[in-house]
């Protein structure tokens, strides 16, 4: 029969154990036969480095869109109102010791890892003056009383605690059971992160003790032989051969006996494949394109136009309604989103476009008369001129009512 007897740590002077196990070797072949040896909790799921890095994708991506207050009138003319109370504080500077990229990177952070993130909004005779980001760890709530939320917040180290109206907190959700609190990632992606975490540990354990380069004996003993006498040959052999003075030294192997270089095989162990499979789960639940986190071998260069498109339409774009929806119910008053207010990011801010595809764009912009030349400049980091905040449109165009308007008037050019 074949039989893992006496795994030697070749080229090594100390034999390396974990745990109760006789080597690292042994664990490591155990694992993969159990891998509950290994313990997970669902707070190593935030050491995954997928999680980290969609979490810290989405967290830059909406941080760096403008986020501003827009004015619609009845004609639907759109302007920005920078001359808005809330403009500069959620386009600015949320608060005195954090400008705008902080705050929104830090809330779309916290939103991912925890499920929930909270802002305070700090009010001076009525007039909105400031956020304050919240911990997770001292925020409690939502409770409702009388249909009216209320969330809990402890306040210093003495563990005081405060109940604050819903209408003073921004809370921004993931996908909601009950509307009220956010799912929490790690816990929905609790298998998936247990078994990538389980995989990269015993790899990682692997590693740590140099199962690299280390040797082992097979055997297939015959049943007639006492195996007492084999495991004395054994221990010979090891006293013989194994260590770094022992090294150079012509091997003379124990009867029924083949050495050979130990390796875990990742391929064989699937630890790469799981790897590779559950950070594909983990981009997937967040919405984010695989080329994101480095695998691009199903991404080409002239698809990834269309994949960031795809990914502000499908990813952002909910992130963003959910964003909007909070920050206009708690920072503008009714009768100012009944007269046409809006806050609003600018996705277009995500999208690529090369360069030839980015000026064709302009030009047709201008030619509409949507654009102005200095606008263009700015957008392209280019100088301004005297002149250029003019709007143009094409001579040879003219709009089909006053046609009709020179046929009424009996011009005589138009009979």
């Amino acid at each position: 029969m074949a039989l893992f007897d006496n795994i030697l740590p070749w080229r090594t002077t100390t034999k390396v154990t974990y745990g109760n196990a006789p080597s690292i070797y042994e664990h490591l072949y155990n694992i993969r036969l159990n891998p509950s040896l290994i313990d997970y909790t669902t707070n190593d799921g935030k050491k995954i480095a997928s999680m980290i890095i969609c979490s810290k994708i989405l967290a830059q991506d909406i941080a760096r869109m403008p986020i501003k207050v827009f004015y619609t009138d009845e004609q639907g003319n759109r302007l920005i109102k920078k001359d808005h109370p809330i403009y500069y504080i959620i386009h600015n500077q949320p608060n005195d010791y954090m400008d705008s990229y902080k705050f929104w990177s830090a809330i779309e952070f916290t939103r991912n890892y925890e499920g929930n993130a909270y802002a305070y909004i700090h009010r001076k005779a009525g007039k909105i003056v400031g956020l304050e980001l919240l911990s997770n760890a001292n925020t409690f709530g939502p409770v409702l009383e009388n249909n009216q939320p209320y969330y809990k917040i402890i306040r210093n180290q003495d563990k005081d605690s405060v109940i604050v109206n819903g209408n003073d907190i921004l809370h921004f959700q993931n996908i909601s059971g009950d509307g009220l609190t956010g799912r929490v990632p790690i816990k929905d992606l609790d298998i998936n992160l247990s078994i990538a975490y389980k995989s990269l540990t015993a790899v990682d354990k692997g590693y740590s003790n140099g199962y690299l380069g280390t040797t082992y004996l097979k055997t297939t003993i015959p049943d007639m032989v006492d195996p007492k006498k084999m495991q004395a040959k054994f221990d010979d052999f090891q006293t013989k051969y194994a260590g770094e003075l022992n090294s150079n030294k012509t091997v003379v192997l124990p009867p029924f006996t083949d050495l050979g270089r130990f390796s875990l095989d990742l391929a064989d162990a699937q630890f790469i494949e799981t790897l590779k499979f559950n950070n594909g789960q983990v981009a997937s639940y967040f919405g984010i394109p695989q080329h994101k986190l480095g695998n691009i071998e199903y991404s080409k260069y002239n698809n990834l136009q269309e994949m960031q498109s795809d990914y502000v339409s499908n990813t952002i774009g909910p992130i963003v309604m959910m964003y909007r929806r909070e920050l206009e119910r708690k920072l503008l008053t009714r009768e100012e989103i009944e007269s046409g207010y809006s806050i609003e990011f600018e996705t277009g801010a995500l999208l690529i476009t090369d360069s030839k595809t980015r000026i064709e764009n302009y030009k047709n912009l201008a030619g509409l008369g949507a654009i102005t030349p200095n606008k263009i400049a700015q957008l392209e980091n280019l100088p301004t001129y005297e002149g250029g905040d003019m709007h143009y449109i094409l001579s040879q165009m003219m709009a089909v009512e006053a046609y009709l308007a020179k046929l009424k008037s009996g011009n005589p050019e138009n009979k």
